[in-house]
């Protein structure tokens, strides 16, 4: 599940391969996204709440205008299950996560693949982007982070940590802080200045 940016509009994914988007004033359905053919696992909303990207075990994410609700890209380029996608803060950029051990950055407006993050030995299992935009960071199941230039999509920094699967990351809302959760039972904390 996902709200909109001005909390109005509930998105809800489902294993019928459709997204539902609800009117939190009303209750109502408003909008039933088809076209992925596998279940839908994640839906999220740009910072503007203009669009919103889906991702699903059909190998792809898909860009949807969320007034009208119409597909605007399909993003083909994953060989597994995309997982999670994550916009940059001024939304020029989303990040797909994806089983077959990378994330992939794409131009939402055009649909276009700008950069594939490669080095991860197992599924990446969260994308988080620094405040500024600057750089994403990876989490995966190979026991590591990585950092990555959001620009270039050039790896900056590999954390090296945890014992077990890294879950999910955050940065605080000051630059130069990450943390990290994974199920090894640790949360580690990260200084990247």
């Amino acid at each position: 599940m996902s709200y909109s940016p001005d909390s109005r509009t509930l998105a809800t994914t489902s294993r019928d391969t459709t997204t539902r988007l609800w009117n939190t004033v009303t209750g109502a359905e408003s909008e039933v996204l088809e076209g992925h053919e596998a279940a839908v696992v994640s839906a999220t909303f740009s910072p503007s709440g203009a669009t919103l990207t889906t991702t699903s075990h059909d190998n792809t994410a898909r860009v949807w205008e969320v007034r009208g609700g119409e597909e605007l890209h399909v993003l083909r380029g994953h060989d597994h299950f995309v997982t999670s996608a994550v916009y940059s803060p001024d939304g020029s950029t989303v990040t797909t996560t994806s089983t077959d051990r990378t994330a992939r950055v794409w131009d939402p407006e055009s649909g276009e693949e700008l950069h594939t993050l490669r080095g991860h030995s197992g599924p990446v299992t969260s994308v988080v982007y620094s405040p500024d935009g600057s750089t994403v960071t990876t989490t995966s199941t190979d026991r590591t982070v990585r950092v990555w230039d959001s620009e270039s999509g050039g790896q900056l920094h590999v954390l090296e940590g945890h014992r077990g699967k890294v879950l999910s990351g955050a940065h605080s809302p000051e630059e130069g802080t990450l943390t990290t959760v994974g199920n090894d039972g640790a949360i580690l904390v990260w200084r990247l200045g």
